[in-house]
């Protein structure tokens, strides 16, 4: 199980929208994902509204995924 957490909340920019991307490396060709996005967890109980718009799932080459993490300064890969 992958958990990304402790995003920035900061909506200033973009009318109150934050665009986040994440990379994730699968280990196996024919596992099975499943997406879950929320606000809080059980573990951190909260209060708000959120929202999610344009969700998009691209394959990329293993070399794309070690380049782009070469080259990020962020967290967002697994």
């Amino acid at each position: 199980k992958i958990k990304f957490t402790n995003f920035s909340t900061s909506t200033e920019d973009n009318n109150g929208w934050v665009k986040y991307t994440m990379y994730v490396l699968a280990e196996k060709e024919d596992m099975n994902a499943k997406i879950l996005l929320g606000l809080g967890s059980q573990e951190f109980l909260t209060k708000g509204t959120v929202y999610f718009d344009d969700l998009k799932v691209i394959d990329i080459s293993e070399s794309d995924y070690s380049n782009k993490k070469a080259n990020s300064t962020t967290k967002s890969f697994l």
